[in-house]
C-alpha cells in the first residue's frame, strides 16, 4: 500500500486542463494501490479514507 502523492484526485481542479497523465504516471510507478486520505466537504458525507487503484491499459 502507498500513501498519494500531495493530491487531491477528487479535485475537479486537477482536470481542469485536461487528464492529469503526469500525475497517474507517478501513481502507477509508486505501486497500484493507493490509500487516498479523506476528502472534506463533499456532498455533506463523513470524510473517510479510500482506496485508489491505478493501472494503465494498453491501447487496440
Amino acid at each position: 500500500m502507498t500513501q498519494v502523492l500531495d493530491v487531491d484526485l477528487t479535485d475537479p481542479q486537477l482536470y481542469r486542463k485536461g487528464f492529469p497523465h503526469d500525475v497517474f504516471t507517478e501513481l502507477r510507478a509508486r505501486g497500484p494501490v493507493h490509500l487516498h486520505p479523506p476528502v472534506e466537504g463533499r456532498l455533506g458525507i463523513t470524510a473517510i479514507p479510500f482506496w485508489s487503484i491505478v493501472v494503465a491499459s494498453p491501447r487496440s
